[in-house]
């Protein structure tokens, strides 16, 4: 008993040692796990911080070729705006601009006539007015091909004396005895149109 006791004890004592060399290497693998596994999140740690760091840089660079983007477009909206104006300015100088404003005076005033001939033609229909009417309908007048100063900067003063002067009325206008209009009160009468 003596004998089996002791055999018990140096058999416990030797499932105690293997036990506790089994958990010192259950440990030593648990430790050497942990640490590499500390090692791969500081990697991983010192990876994200790099790529928040690039991530931030690349969001200001975003920003300021935003920035730079509206900068841009404004200056072309202002160089093209400066375009626009210059281009304008020059045709506005241009003899094309100066044939067409003589087009279109040409143009105004023969409407103009031909509305108030039809007037004239109308309040006076016994008058003869076949002298008003153009020789050929099928000529038209065009622009000049030459541009010339459209604002003359001296008065008329070079016609003659004799175009000068204004022509002495032949008969004294004489004002209407019945007015039905107010509006009529300062019209004058001439006779001899009739």
């Amino acid at each position: 008993m003596l004998k089996a006791k002791e055999d018990l004890q140096a058999e416990i004592g030797l499932l105690k040692v293997e036990k506790v060399v089994e958990v010192e290497c259950f440990m030593q693998e648990k430790v050497e796990e942990v640490g590499s596994l500390q090692d791969a999140l500081w990697k991983e740690e010192f990876i994200s911080i790099g790529l928040k760091a690039t991530l931030a840089m690349e969001e200001e660079r975003r920003k300021e070729a935003k920035i730079k983007v509206i900068d841009l477009e404004a200056r072309m909206v202002k160089l093209t705006s400066e375009a626009m104006a210059q281009v304008v300015k020059e045709f506005k100088a241009s003899s094309k601009m100066w044939n067409l404003n003589v087009v279109f005076g040409q143009q105004a005033f023969i409407k103009g006539f031909k509305h108030y001939e039809g007037r004239v033609g109308q309040k006076f229909f016994e008058l003869d007015l076949d002298f008003l009417e153009e020789e050929d309908p099928n000529q038209e007048v065009g622009p000049f091909d030459t541009m010339t100063n459209p604002t003359p900067t001296e008065p008329a003063s070079y016609l003659p004396e004799s175009t000068m002067e204004m022509p002495k009325p032949t008969q004294k206008p004489k004002v209407a005895k019945s007015i039905p209009n107010s509006s009529i009160a300062a019209s004058l009468e001439v006779e001899g149109l009739e």
